[in-house]
C-alpha cells in the first residue's frame, strides 16, 4: 500500500496561486517484497548460466576423455594424444 501525502508549493510571486503536487511513499512491506523479486530473478538468471556452463564444461571433459582413449578420432592430425 501506497501512502499518499498533498504538498503545496506556492508558484508565482502570490501566496494565493497555489499549486498542489502529489507525495508517494512505499511502504517497508513493498521495498521488501521489491527486494524478494530481485533476488528471485537473480538467482534463477544466475542457475541458468551456471547449468548451461556446466554442460559445456562436461561435455568438454567428456570429449577430451573419448579422444583420451581412442573413442573419437582427433580433430587435427598433429594434434594426437594417447596413452602410453
Amino acid at each position: 500500500m501506497v501512502k499518499n501525502m498533498m504538498k503545496a508549493i506556492v508558484s508565482g510571486g502570490t501566496s494565493n496561486e497555489m499549486e498542489v503536487e502529489e507525495i508517494t511513499f512505499t511502504t517497508k512491506e513493498e521495498v521488501q517484497e521489491m527486494i524478494d523479486d530481485a533476488i528471485r530473478k537473480h538467482n534463477r538468471n544466475a542457475g541458468i548460466i551456471s547449468m548451461c556452463v556446466g554442460w559445456v564444461v562436461l561435455s568438454l571433459f567428456a570429449e577430451g576423455l573419448l579422444r583420451l582413449v581412442g573413442v573419437i578420432p582427433p580433430l587435427l592430425p598433429w594434434l594426437k594424444i594417447t596413452l602410453q
